[in-house]
């Protein structure tokens, strides 16, 4: 995920205690979710290359970025998407502890990046959508991922009824992580002092294959709060 200065500086600050600091050279391991599940990595200083080792799109290779970056946000959801973040220069990476931080810590972290999604929780999603069907890709299996994540939003201003919504939130009111909901069913539960952190998917991306989109999800809301 990539951050603002300030938003690191944000997170220095808070975290200041738990920081722990390392460099890394070039091709060495920055982030794994088999060894990582329990922390977050900041890179600080440099360049790391984010690898899908599940050959979604053309490359194994989404994207290079540069620092101020965050790796391991989905981990406050305990979602354990396949990853792999490697040094693409010597880095200087902060490893942050989940296990030394309060449920006020996570929600600072979860409030402060709302409108942001890692790079692997956009796996996550193209992951959701491709596999609705079994057998059938509901989007172009040669979109590249640049191209896929233009086609996600994250402001939840001026929601329709018929908008496909992705939950990306903890779990609250039944709802959980992962979830497809619609517009309608976002209305309804959730007013306009609540607002869930969420993905919106946008309606040109939608529109070849809306209808087939099946809200499979939604039997993990209680009985008693379905449409």
């Amino acid at each position: 995920m990539q951050i603002s200065k300030n938003q690191l500086v944000k997170i220095k600050g808070r975290f200041e205690e738990f920081l722990s600091f390392k460099t890394v050279s070039i091709g060495g391991l920055i982030y794994s979710s088999e060894i990582s599940k329990n922390s977050i990595t900041l890179l600080n200083n440099g360049k790391i290359r984010l690898i899908d080792n599940q050959n979604n799109f053309s490359s194994k290779t989404l994207e290079i970025v540069s620092e101020p970056f965050l790796v391991g946000f989905e981990n406050f959801f305990n979602i354990n998407h396949r990853s792999e973040v490697r040094a693409y220069s010597q880095c200087e990476i902060i490893n942050i502890n989940l296990e030394d931080l309060n449920e006020d810590d996570y929600s600072f972290m979860i409030n402060l990046c709302k409108d942001q999604a890692s790079t692997f929780e956009y796996l996550f999603i193209f992951s959701t959508l491709k596999n609705l069907k079994k057998n059938k890709y509901l989007i172009d299996p040669k979109l590249s991922f640049k191209e896929f994540k233009k086609n996600i939003k994250f402001q939840n201003d001026n929601i329709t009824e018929e908008d496909q919504i992705i939950y990306l939130d903890r779990n609250i009111k039944g709802f959980r992580y992962g979830q497809i909901i619609n517009g309608s069913i976002y209305k309804k539960f959730f007013g306009s002092e609540e607002n869930p952190r969420i993905a919106i998917l946008k309606r040109d991306f939608t529109k070849n294959f809306i209808e087939e989109i099946e809200i499979k999800k939604l039997e993990s809301i209680p009985q008693d709060k379905k449409l």
